[in-house]
């Protein structure tokens, strides 16, 4: 008797605490996809913010091809970025090249759209480092002009992976067309 007693007071025991795992399992999964969304709001509310401010310093007239708007990270996103803003007072199209280490590893990006306000996203960069960037822009004739900056990266945090690039694959690197 007293060892079915056992096993009964033991199983209802474990029925109760499955039951409030269900439970506490279901109230976590809506806190959590709650948090979620409003994490993603936050998040959304900050990066549209941040846009934002980016189309209100291109519109501003304060920067051209000679004196650029550069900003490191620019959505907090990747510290190894960068956000170039500028006008021009003919439509150009610009192609940018982060310098590597060598020339395989050199980044070419190109923007073929004819435009005055240049909103141009650096990526690449090395940590650390001084990087050498040249933009090219060409007008509409085939008249082209270079102009290069410098962007200073600090250290990634610890946290990050070390990444050593032998070799730029290009073709694998077009923007919005990742595999």
């Amino acid at each position: 008797m007293k060892t079915t007693l056992k096993k009964a007071t033991w199983l209802i025991g474990l029925m109760f605490c499955l039951a409030g795992c269900g439970i506490s399992a279901a109230e976590s999964n809506q806190q959590a996809a709650e948090l979620t969304v409003s994490l993603n709001e936050d998040w959304q509310a900050d990066q549209t913010e941040k846009e934002e401010k980016y189309q209100r310093l291109l519109k501003s007239g304060k920067y051209d091809e000679d004196n650029m708007y550069i900003q490191l990270n620019p959505y907090e996103a990747s510290p190894l970025s960068a956000l170039l803003l500028f006008q021009t007072t003919e439509a150009m199209k610009v192609e940018i090249s982060v310098a590597g280490k060598d020339e395989a590893t050199t980044i070419t990006n190109d923007f073929d759209a004819y435009t005055t306000d240049h909103s141009i996203p650096v990526l690449g960069l090395y940590a650390a480092s001084e990087n050498e960037v040249t933009v090219t822009l060409t007008d509409e004739t085939g008249n082209s002009l270079e102009k290069r900056v410098t962007i200073k990266t600090g250290t990634l945090p610890k946290s990050s992976a070390k990444i050593d690039v032998k070799t730029a694959d290009t073709t694998k690197m077009d923007l919005g067309d990742s595999e």
